[in-house]
Parts: C-alpha cells; sequence; structure tokens
C-alpha cells in the first residue's frame, strides 16, 4: 500500500515539534483543507447574489435542480459539474469548460455557448432552445434525445457524438462536424448543413433529412464527406 502524502512539509516530524508549535501547524494544514473543500461553495453564492462569475472554478460542483437566469459564466471551469434539470436562461458560457460535465435534462434557452468545450459531455435530454453555439465543442459527448431546435451550431464540432433522436429542427450547422455522429432518428428537417463535414456520420430511414425526406441523409451515411 502506498504510504499517504503528508500535509506537512518534508523532513519535519511533528511528534518531535514543541506541543503549541505542532498544534498551529496541524492547524494551518486543516484551514487548508477545508479553504479548498469550501472553495466551490464561495462560487457558487457569489454566482446566486451577483449573477456572474466569470473564470471561476466549479468543476465538480452540484448545481441540479438549480435556477439560473442572466448570469455570466464565461470562461468558468465547470468540468465533471452536475447541472442536471437545471434551468439556465438566457446566460453566458462562452468559452465555459464544460467537459465532462452532466447536464441531464437542463434546460438551455437562448444561452450562449461560443467556443465552449462540452467534449464528453451527457446532454441527454437536454432543452436547447435557440442556443447559440459556434465554435463549441461536442465531441464524443452524449445528445441523445436533446431537444436543439433554431439554435446556432456553425463550425460547432460533433465528431462522434451520440446525437440519437435529437430534434435539431431549422438548426444552423454550417461548417460544423459531425465525422462519426450519430443522427439515427433525428430530426434534421430544414436544418443548414452547408459545408458540414460528415464523413462516417449514421442515419436511417427513422431520420428527418434536411429536405424533409426520411433517411438514409446525403451520402454521408455511406462515407461521404458533404451533405
Amino acid at each position: 500500500m502506498r504510504p499517504r502524502a503528508s500535509l506537512l512539509p518534508t523532513g519535519i516530524d511533528v511528534g518531535r515539534l514543541p506541543h503549541d508549535t505542532g498544534r498551529g501547524i496541524l492547524s494551518a494544514a486543516l484551514i487548508c483543507i477545508a479553504g479548498t473543500a469550501h472553495a466551490g461553495a464561495a462560487e457558487i453564492e457569489r454566482l446566486k447574489s451577483t449573477h456572474a462569475c466569470v473564470e471561476c472554478d466549479l468543476s465538480g460542483d452540484d448545481l441540479t435542480q438549480v435556477t439560473l437566469m442572466h448570469v455570466d459564466l464565461s470562461r468558468a471551469n465547470l468540468s465533471g459539474a452536475r447541472l442536471d434539470g437545471t434551468s439556465m436562461i438566457n446566460s453566458n458560457l462562452s468559452g465555459a469548460d464544460l467537459t465532462g460535465a452532466s447536464l441531464v435534462g437542463t434546460t438551455l434557452g437562448g444561452v450562449m455557448l461560443a467556443e465552449a468545450d462540452l467534449t464528453g459531455a451527457d446532454l441527454s435530454g437536454a432543452i436547447m432552445v435557440m442556443v447559440h453555439s459556434p465554435g463549441a465543442i461536442f465531441d464524443g459527448a452524449n445528445l441523445t434525445g436533446a431537444q436543439a431546435p433554431t439554435s446556432d451550431f456553425e463550425g460547432a464540432s460533433f465528431r462522434e457524438a451520440r446525437m440519437a433522436g435529437a430534434d435539431l429542427y431549422s438548426s444552423a450547422l454550417f461548417f460544423a462536424d459531425l465525422s462519426g455522429a450519430d443522427l439515427r432518428g433525428a430530426d434534421l428537417n430544414a436544418s443548414d448543413f452547408d459545408q458540414a463535414v460528415t464523413e462516417g456520420t449514421v442515419t436511417d430511414q427513422q431520420t428527418v433529412c434536411p429536405d424533409r425526406e426520411p433517411g438514409p441523409c446525403w451520402a454521408a451515411s455511406a462515407g461521404g464527406t458533404d451533405p
């Protein structure tokens, strides 16, 4: 078994120190631990009170079932955070790190996600109406059953994303990269895939193609690159 890392400076044996000195060092170490543990809570309170937490660290924090309206979380670190069932309306998450975050059933209405990184995030069943996500990264993300009509995904990357049953009605996906994405049963009606990369994209007869015809769509399902 590997020994636990010490919280004390290298070479210090607290047992050999005077009682008051040793107790002081241990107290300082415990204060550091407590400060780290509660850093996320402080950021959450700051967000609730000011509606802004630019570049703050909320990684791994629990924000489930929270309602956040008109908040600025641009460039915030939300990697691994839990936002299941959270409602975020007209908020700014541009450049935010949401890698591996859980947003199951989350409502994102009019949210700005420009250049945000949602690699590996779980957005299954999420409601994403009129979301603005130019240049966002959804590589390997789970968007199964997500509702994202009339949204802007210009230049976004959905490589290997799971998007079966997603609603992308009338959304902008021009210049988007959907290489290897699973779009079986998705609604792509009236969406703009101009210059999108769709090599290896999977569609089926339940997919509604951009021209309202049933899938498979484009040459993409047979290995093409453009709609």
